[in-house]
């Protein structure tokens, strides 16, 4: 049994479930692993040994308790189940049905878990649903089994101790000088108190545990969240995350700078793509956006160049001089006077790595600082890629948001932010790349 429990833990995935829900299962476990063992003992140990009759007369006593002993036992476990293996199944299919639950979403909770609000499906249910299901399938198992024990379908309600057989004498040849008769034969027990006090326990059990599952299903249904990523966070995630204080807002900032560094100072784009070494039998080739970064050439307004067919007299005339279109800060071209800018150009002419390392200036305050850049001061900065908007959805702000590059977990603050103070927040938008 200690080895049935150990495994069922372990199928037990904790994210999956919330911390009462988690609590109920375990504690089921731990009680099936103690009845189980009880009622197969009780079992094994039940002889008709056990079994008193009060004979009389010259009669086989063996014979006559062991007739008594299989009436007892057809009159109270009518159809031939052992008792053991009816609580068996009873304590044991409902962890396994919390373990398939926990299975199939496991993949889910991890998604979620790694992702955060930006997992898909943005607003399936499923997890909801099977989680439902989870509470509701545990719930009627327990009250069927309670109905069973009720109506006395498997066993009596109750084990007597005192009980009349009624054996006929067909040979006659135990019951000395009588005729062919039914005789009546007091007998005793003292396994009966033990099993209907463990059997009242069970049901008890059942019925607790059956309540405690209805309760949360009510819980559940009366918040009406059921989106994945709502129902994670409100219901099933362990340690929910405080919602952030005013005073809070600038470590909120600076979590979301962090995360930007980190996801952009190996952009997959400069690998190394080719004979890329094993493990151990080299170093890698692989390239920092800060190591190969330079500053582009932006000429304002379309540029038109009257560009010969030789390609040396091409070379001559394009790119066009560095002294009137170089800038060193972003802040050389965006300020209040230019809110709005369109860049445009080949592709690979730089647009995505430009977007990339104005993100990352703004992240180590190089950029849009407010005490050193007062007339294009940003907050917050976002670099959204319509590269990842390819399944025609209608997004919501905070969808749209938290689908921006690096943002691991927008957060509420941030949010409101965002609609409060819009001329504070730099949004860039990257068509390609």
């Amino acid at each position: 049994m200690r080895t049935i429990r150990a495994n069922m833990d372990n199928l037990l995935i904790p994210s999956t479930f919330s911390k009462p829900n988690l609590l109920t299962v375990k504690g089921w476990i731990v009680l099936g692993s103690i009845l189980t063992p009880m009622f197969l003992q009780m079992h094994n140990s039940e002889t008709s040994s056990d079994f008193r009759c009060d004979v009389k007369d010259k009669i086989d006593k063996d014979f006559i308790r062991a007739k008594c002993f299989d009436q007892y036992q057809k009159q109270n476990n009518k159809l031939g189940v052992p008792l053991y293996a009816f609580i068996t199944v009873n304590v044991w299919v409902i962890p396994v049905v919390s373990v398939i639950y926990s299975q199939c979403v496991k993949s889910i909770v991890e998604e979620l878990e790694r992702r955060h609000q930006d997992a898909e499906p943005r607003r399936s249910c499923c997890l909801f649903l099977a989680y439902f299901c989870q509470l509701a399938v545990s719930c009627a198992l327990r009250i069927i089994f309670i109905v069973f024990q009720e109506t006395e379908l498997f066993y009596s309600k109750t084990f007597p101790a005192n009980f009349t057989c009624s054996i006929e004498d067909i040979s006659g040849q135990f019951l000395h000088n009588k005729t062919k008769s039914a005789d009546s034969f007091p007998c005793f027990t003292q396994r009966a108190a033990d099993k209907n006090f463990w059997i009242e326990t069970v049901k008890y059990a059942n019925g607790f545990f059956a309540l405690v599952a209805f309760l949360e299903i009510l819980w559940i249904l009366s918040r009406a969240r059921k989106g994945n990523w709502q129902f994670y966070v409100d219901h099933l995630k362990s340690n929910p995350e405080p919602v952030q204080a005013p005073n809070d807002f600038s470590s909120v900032i600076q979590t979301l700078k962090e995360d930007c560094l980190r996801g952009t100072e190996q952009l997959s784009d400069l690998k190394q793509p080719f004979r890329r070494p094993n493990p151990g039998e080299g170093p890698k080739h692989d390239l920092k956006i800060d190591e190969i970064y330079v500053n582009v050439a932006i000429h304002e307004g379309r540029a038109l160049h009257d560009l010969k067919k030789d390609r040396r007299e091409q070379l001559k005339k394009y790119p066009p001089n560095a002294k009137d279109c170089h800038f060193a800060k972003p802040e050389d071209i965006i300020d209040k006077k230019h809110a709005n800018v369109l860049v445009v150009g080949r592709p690979g002419i730089g647009k995505t790595s430009l977007s990339t390392k104005m993100l990352r200036l703004w992240a180590t305050d190089q950029a849009f600082n407010e005490d050193h850049h007062e007339k294009s001061h940003f907050n917050i900065v976002f670099l959204v890629k319509f590269r990842r908007f390819n399944d025609n959805a209608e997004l919501s702000l905070r969808e749209l948001l938290a689908r921006a590059e690096t943002v691991q977990r927008l957060d509420d603050s941030v949010l409101e932010f965002v609609q409060n103070e819009p001329t504070k927040v730099l949004l860039i938008f990257g068509w390609t790349g």
